[in-house]
């Protein structure tokens, strides 16, 4: 072996051994079997490692001593919520600033109105007996790349990103932690909120002639076919950010918004985006829970080489995620 290899560079040597082939092989074994369970769980719901992750995220649930605090962030109006460790939301605010022209001054004021929302949320657990110090983890709305013409201007989005920066420095100045950066996008994807796109022509379209109802297949008429589709499509040119609100008044929370005021949006933005955060949480949880993964006989830990690691630390995630997803009302996400 030493013949066949001495010429071969010094980073490939280790590939051609025997030691390494070995290593290899159960690299790409464990990321099978990891990936093969882990879709069996999604997709049937059953299974011994399906029972194990739920039982886990049921006890994490339990740890009333988690808190999660949601900003979405504007130079208008800053939506805050705070969530609890089951989802329920406890808590909100809106950080009123478009009087404010100084990104300085909106800060402060963000930063007043931080700990005045924190301060309150804990005066409110020390009443109720909470005996576990509280752990605080904070989303904070990721700042936007680029701007909708007609919405942003080169101007205004240099002053969001401003503010932005200064929310996340607040949040890790207040709780200890570095804030979790949170694409709106992809929080309103897990929840299925996003607007969905509009379908493009494929299937046969039911015509009325003569102003007769013709009868389908399954009994119904195509009148009651295309009143259907219209009122989908009402559903779907909803605005988002109308769909978020609707989203958070149907989970348990003691918000009772005003329905007038144009700051509602922004809460319910920041309570998906602490939601979010939780999810988050509980998934970097679950990830990193070896004693669960080495049950199962699939913990990544000991994978070799390192971009044999890498690639089975990715199926981990991907898998874990998706699961989550797909599981999120069983789990009360």
């Amino acid at each position: 072996m030493l013949l066949a290899t001495k010429w071969l560079p010094r980073s490939k040597r280790w590939f051609a051994s025997a030691a390494g082939l070995a290593h290899l092989a159960r690299a790409k074994q464990t990321t099978k079997a990891l990936k093969q369970t882990l879709l069996s769980a999604k997709d049937t719901g059953r299974g011994d490692l399906h029972y194990a992750l739920s039982q886990r995220v049921f006890d994490f649930q339990e740890q009333q001593h988690h808190i999660y605090v949601g900003l979405d962030v504007s130079s208008r109006c800053t939506g805050m919520a705070v969530v609890e460790a089951k989802g329920k939301g406890v808590a909100h605010h809106a950080c009123e600033t478009h009087r404010l022209k100084n990104v300085i001054d909106v800060g402060r004021t963000i930063r007043t109105d931080v700990e005045k929302l924190l301060s309150r949320v804990q005066t409110e657990l020390d009443r109720t007996n909470q005996k576990d110090a509280v752990q605080w983890y904070a989303g904070v709305e990721a700042c936007a790349k680029s701007f909708t013409r007609g919405r942003f201007n080169a101007k205004g989005l240099v002053k969001l990103a401003q503010i932005n920066g200064i929310a996340q420095y607040i949040c890790a100045e207040q709780i200890g932690t570095l804030p979790l950066l949170v694409n709106p996008s992809t929080a309103r994807t897990f929840y299925e909120l996003r607007t969905p796109l509009p379908q493009k022509g494929g299937g046969e379209q039911e015509k009325e002639e003569g102003g007769t109802a013709s009868t389908l297949a399954n009994g119904t008429t195509a009148t009651a076919t295309s009143q259907a589709h219209r009122a989908q499509a009402v559903e779907e040119e909803q605005p988002v950010k109308e769909r978020v609100f609707d989203f958070v008044q149907e989970r348990e929370t003691i918000w009772v918004p005003d329905m007038a005021s144009k700051s509602r949006l922004d809460i319910s933005d920041a309570f998906l985006i602490a939601y979010y955060t939780r999810v988050h949480h509980i998934f970097d949880t679950l990830v990193n829970d070896q004693m669960l993964w080495n049950e199962f006989d699939l913990s990544v830990a000991d994978v070799k080489p390192a971009s044999a690691k890498r690639d089975a630390i990715d199926v981990l995630h991907k898998y874990v995620w998706e699961w989550l997803r797909e599981h999120k009302h069983f789990l009360n996400l």
